[in-house]
């Protein structure tokens, strides 16, 4: 009887690996998203250093003078600087500039004298480099001169006896002393501090920021506030004073005295924030 043996089995043969399935078009797209973004943070890295770099080698320090016979009226404007102005018994108006940008303006016309500073470099929404430092000193014969100063970032610190005086700022610090006439003030962001006597009139207006003043001296005639946003604390000298008030929103926190023979008004727009009036002592 003869056997018969089977076949040996032979193991399948392996087939050829499954394709990949494609990539669907949202993680294409997100791929591409991915390496764009990349591609524009390395490139604003690298021209922000670049930008800072040719602001750091176009800074310069330097002192510049002028003679200032017959000035009335002073225009100063601030930029991405720290700026401080002075009286001092000198003969000429100097400005020390320390480390700041070139093309800083220093001149007079007829009876205007007028100091501003430039504009830094400007990328991405950001200022680099910036302005440094300056000092503004002003011979002691121009106290009394009108005076307006714009502040729209940095700094702005300044210490005399003021004719009219004229406040801006959209940006930054500024910090004013001394005395002055009348006094308006324009804050659209940003912060300032007043502390000045002998104002017989002052305009306040707010649409952003905070103020802080304190006038001291004579009861002023006139107050004008108006605020749209923001926050003003307001001390004013001893006195009866007549408040008026029209407020559709925000609070207004008088403190003041009030009495029929006031010698002072006080008129207060407020439509959003704060508004709080109080003594200067």
């Amino acid at each position: 009887m003869t056997t018969l043996t089977p076949p040996s089995e032979t193991p399948p043969v392996a087939g050829a690996p499954a394709p990949r399935p494609p990539r669907s078009g949202s993680a294409r797209v997100v791929a591409i998203l991915t390496i764009a973004l990349g591609a524009a943070l390395i490139l604003g890295a690298v021209t922000a250093g670049i930008v800072r770099t040719v602001a750091a080698s176009a800074t310069t320090s330097e002192t510049r003078t002028l003679a200032v016979d017959g000035v009335s009226d002073l225009d100063i404007v601030a930029s991405a600087v720290d700026l401080t102005v002075v009286f001092a018994d000198v003969d000429e108006a100097t400005l020390d500039i320390v480390e700041g940008r070139a093309g800083w303006r220093f001149e007079r016309e007829d009876d205007e004298l007028r100091v501003e500073s430039p504009r830094g470099p400007w990328f991405g929404g950001f200022w680099f480099g910036g302005n440094g430092r300056a000092t503004l000193t002003l011979p002691t014969e121009l106290d009394g001169a009108d005076a307006a100063m714009r502040l729209s970032a940095g700094s702005l610190t300044a210490d005399g006896s003021f004719g009219d005086l004229d406040l801006e700022v959209s940006a930054g610090d500024l910090s004013v002393t001394g005395e002055a006439r009348s006094l308006s003030t324009d804050l659209n962001a940003g912060s300032a501090e007043l502390r000045l006597d002998g104002v017989t009139e002052a305009d306040f207006s707010l649409s952003a920021g905070r103020v802080d003043a304190r006038l001291a001296g004579t009861v002023p005639r006139s107050v004008q506030i108006d605020v749209s946003a923001g926050s003003l604390s307001l001390g004013l000298p001893s006195g009866d004073y007549d408040v008026r008030s029209d407020v559709s929103a925000g609070n207004l926190d008088n403190r003041l005295e009030r009495g029929s023979g006031a010698r002072g008004t006080i008129d207060v727009t407020l439509s959003a924030g704060e508004v709080r009036l109080g003594s200067a002592r």
